[in-house]
């Protein structure tokens, strides 16, 4: 009992060491994504007639699909939605792998916050509060509680191998950073995969079961 009590304890300890030692990257990190979601919110709200009209009517088209008892499918949006997560891995790997992708790597994050601020926002105000709030939560929530932690700690891993290559350019350290990096790319990697089935199995039928109540 001791040991796992130890053990705990140790790993907490290195926990709240990472973050009070990396706290000014993830501040930097969540600012840009954060101005991301806003500037996605901005643009719903001043878009141009026949720009809301076609998310008005897409969104629309796959409501009347649940409402006539028409099935998602599962697997397709499964293709769709790896292929999504995992090329914003890439890019985001890559760019933390070069010493000039850094300024690619903030687009990156500010894209995506883009993205989710543009999407809720859209789906607001095309059903409402009420039914928007069910879409969001249902169809958006469960993948994004894993994919949006992951792309920060992507990104705050690849400000680190940039800033610990610049101090210390010695071969060795450079091998050792550039393996730690690739450990968490690829532990992100496994978890967009999985993002990527619960939004496509779980996420779309949760939605399904929860807008027909």
């Amino acid at each position: 009992m001791r040991n796992k009590r130890n053990i705990r304890k140790d790993l907490k300890n290195k926990i709240l060491l990472y973050f009070s030692n990396n706290i000014r990257e993830y501040a930097i990190i969540l600012i840009i994504f954060l101005i991301g979601v806003i500037l996605g919110t901005l643009y719903v709200r001043n878009m141009k007639e026949n720009e809301y009209t076609e998310i008005n009517s897409y969104i629309t088209d796959f409501l009347d699909m649940v409402n006539n008892g028409s099935k998602v499918n599962s697997n397709g949006l499964f293709q769709t939605s790896l292929r999504n997560n995992l090329i914003i891995v890439f890019l985001l790997g890559l760019a933390g792998l070069t010493v000039i992708g850094m300024p690619i790597l903030y687009i990156i994050i500010a894209f995506k916050g883009f993205s989710i601020g543009y999407t809720i926002s859209a789906i607001i105000a095309t059903v409402g509060r009420f039914k928007g709030f069910k879409f969001i939560i249902s169809s958006l929530f469960l993948q994004n509680i894993i994919i949006i932690p992951c792309i920060i700690v992507l990104s705050v891993s690849g400000i680190k191998l940039y800033k610990s290559i610049i101090k210390d350019r010695r071969r060795e350290n450079i091998k050792v950073e550039i393996i730690k990096y690739l450990s968490i790319l690829f532990m992100i990697s496994v978890l967009n995969i999985i993002a990527a089935f619960i939004e496509s199995y779980i996420s779309a039928n949760i939605f399904i079961w929860l807008y027909n109540l």
